[in-house]
């Protein structure tokens, strides 16, 4: 029987495109474009923080670069606690030769940094969040609430430059209709929790869910799926 693949459009990939073509039905997922936020260009005093937390993938790519524009060493960033949401960015911070202290899942920061520190109350401490969340993230409360002094900003936005069909894939993708989505990287995997701000894991519980490499394949865990490894590539 004939199944249907879902994965993200890009012009890279094209040989894979024309393998599942030949095995199914392909559904291409919009991919948005990351905009850099007004944020980008104002001066942070890195040196005023304790911590410093990057909490996805694009948000430290992006953050990397303004350093890098501003002239900043990255050897200067030892002197600060950081702390790497996922192995994702983890391992951008390791091409740039850069130390993470921590490396923890969304939902385990604050305790894990708890531990790390060896005490529950943060008060006095400084953290630089960076991030995609324009709101106010839940880790932001959740530090503040113990008594952290905490500025979180928003270096990028996400936007789509078409989506017309953006509603029509999103229903197809929570009614099942989807056997399997293929992720490439683990900025895809960004976009999913941008596409599906509150229920990601529900809106992909009957969808089978594959990684074309290693970092994407722990990005999913990290995230509560259970992937598959994809060997097409």
């Amino acid at each position: 029987m004939s199944e249907t693949f879902a994965i993200f459009q890009d012009e890279s990939k094209k040989n894979l495109v024309e393998k599942l073509s030949k095995a199914g039905k392909i559904i291409f997922l919009p991919k948005p474009t990351p905009c850099k936020t007004n944020a980008f260009a104002e001066k942070i005093n890195i040196t005023s923080f304790d911590w410093l937390v990057l909490t996805d993938v694009i948000a430290t790519e992006i953050f990397l670069e303004k350093l890098n524009l501003e002239g900043f060493d990255f050897y200067d960033l030892d002197y600060l606690q950081i702390c790497a949401i996922g192995e994702a960015v983890a391992e951008r911070l390791r091409l740039h030769e850069i130390h993470c202290d921590i490396i923890a899942p969304l939902n385990k920061v604050v305790d894990t940094i708890a531990n790390y520190i060896q005490k529950c109350n943060f008060q006095n401490l400084r953290f630089l969040i960076i991030t995609r969340n324009p709101n106010g993230s839940q880790l932001k409360n959740i530090l503040c609430q113990k008594d952290a002094d905490v500025t979180e900003i928003q270096i990028y936005e996400l936007k789509l430059h078409e989506s017309k069909n953006l509603t029509m894939l999103k229903t197809l993708i929570k009614g099942g209709a989807i056997d399997k989505l293929i992720l490439t990287s683990p900025h895809e995997i960004v976009t999913l929790k941008w596409l599906f701000p509150n229920d990601l894991n529900q809106a992909l519980a009957e969808t089978r869910i594959f990684a074309a490499d290693e970092i994407t394949f722990r990005s999913l865990e990290e995230e509560g799926f259970h992937p598959i490894y994809f060997n097409w590539l």
